[in-house]
């Protein structure tokens, strides 16, 4: 518990300073990496990439990008995985007795829907969302992040009701004391920092901002609104079943098959799936620009969704642009096949991880991706344009503690996910 409220305080903080690496961009810095307009001596463009620009160069600004839209990809990914265990929850759960809440997962799969198998699943998941490959761009629905607030408010009140409801029949095993495990450790940090990873996108959100003077306030209040729904399902989960709580809450014994809880079940299924083309649009986007697909409204509207450079890739004329030449005569044929090939590839990896490995799955996405994105490129960058010798001691040794702090534990947690993905495959 107390590190998941140290990992908010850290992602509050790197949440402001990469709006402060923006505004501490020089003039002469953001003329010399072509993000300056001459002529209104305006900033062009607004995105986590352009900071890495003006922080490190071209070298920065493709760290940046390939992270973004690496981890947005392995995204898709999860979002496909429990997508497809929750199908097979759902539909297992009319042909088996589970309204007590008394069956496990592994019950589950092995009686009511032992017909229908986790790969099928994943099949069936994978054929609902390739439905989105024949749309040219996914405008950002309000609805969508509502409908997200509505669904992560009624899992906490049904885990907490389901809860007191469903105690377990034996009193459960609790570790209050600080572990020496430093694996187990990375593995908190890992799935800790999941959820607070949302900073690709905030450079884009401050610039669409009404009123751009209320970010810091925004960002406060959300993280507080995370951390309403993260601490009493914690608290209460582990509280109430101790060890035996389950990696995804609502698999957890006791509380797993009630008639509420698989109604929530029922709406973050739907949910992953909405999500899931929202998520996986801007990597699309970025490899559409380089076959030069992307619509022209796009460079204006979703700036941070594109690769850098791609300007100088297409007048260089590489291999690429040549080969695309001839098939940009047929641009929907080429959109399909290439979203296509991202719904392959999450497909791929759903079918290859057992749903029993998903948690340490998890752990490796957010270890070896958004640790970089939350933690340690804002630190990295903040340091680097305001300059060392600008920033207060305080301040200084913060940032010097938050990457040091972040480096040990995406390197533990990197280690000790893939050794349990891993083991005995």
């Amino acid at each position: 518990m107390p590190l998941l409220v140290l990992m908010a305080g850290m992602s509050c903080y790197t949440a402001n300073i990469i709006v402060k690496c923006f505004d501490k961009m020089s003039s002469v810095g953001l003329r010399n990496v072509g993000l300056l307009d001459e002529d209104s001596a305006k900033v062009k463009s607004f995105s986590y990439a352009d900071i890495g620009q003006a922080a490190f160069g071209q070298a920065g600004a493709w760290f940046v990008a390939v992270q973004q839209h690496l981890t947005l990809t392995l995204v898709a990914t999860i979002y496909h995985l429990l997508a497809a265990h929750n199908l097979r929850d759902l539909i297992g759960a009319s042909g088996t007795d589970r309204g007590s809440g008394g069956s496990t997962s592994g019950d589950a799969d092995n009686n009511g829907s032992e017909w229908l198998s986790q790969q099928a699943c994943v099949l069936i998941v994978a054929a609902v969302v390739s439905l989105h490959v024949f749309l040219k761009t996914l405008s950002e629905v309000a609805v969508v992040s509502y409908f997200n607030i509505a669904v992560n408010v009624a899992l906490t009140l049904i885990v907490l009701v389901e809860s007191a409801r469903h105690p377990p029949a034996e009193p459960p095993v609790h570790q209050w004391i600080v572990t020496d495990d430093i694996l187990s450790l990375g593995g908190a940090f890992a799935s800790f920092g999941f959820a607070f990873g949302v900073h690709p996108v905030l450079p884009s959100v401050h610039a669409t901002m009404a009123k751009p003077h209320e970010y810091g306030r925004m960002i406060v209040f959300s993280f507080i609104g995370v951390m309403a729904f993260y601490l009493p399902m914690c608290a209460v989960g582990y509280g109430v079943y101790g060890e035996g709580v389950g990696t995804v809450i609502y698999d957890t014994p006791g509380i797993q098959g009630t008639p509420p809880m698989q109604a929530v079940v029922g709406l973050i299924t739907l949910h992953l799936l909405c999500s899931y083309p929202l998520v996986l649009n801007p990597p699309e986007l970025a490899l559409e620009a380089l076959w030069e697909l992307e619509p022209a409204s796009m460079s204006s509207t979703s700036s941070w969704t594109t690769l850098p450079l791609t300007e100088s890739l297409r007048s260089q004329k590489p291999l690429l642009a040549r080969l695309s030449t001839g098939l940009r005569a047929h641009p929907l044929v080429l959109r399909v096949v290439l979203r296509l090939g991202f719904v392959a590839f999450t497909t791929t990896v759903s079918l290859a991880t057992p749903i029993d490995r998903f948690g340490p799955f998890l752990n490796l996405v957010s270890s070896f991706t958004s640790t970089f994105t939350v933690f340690i490129l804002p630190c990295a960058f903040y340091v680097k344009l305001v300059g060392p010798r600008n920033l207060s001691r305080l301040e200084l040794a913060w940032n010097v503690a938050i990457l040091v702090f972040s480096v040990v534990g995406a390197t533990f947690g990197t280690i000790g996910a893939a050794k349990d993905l891993f083991h005995g495959l």
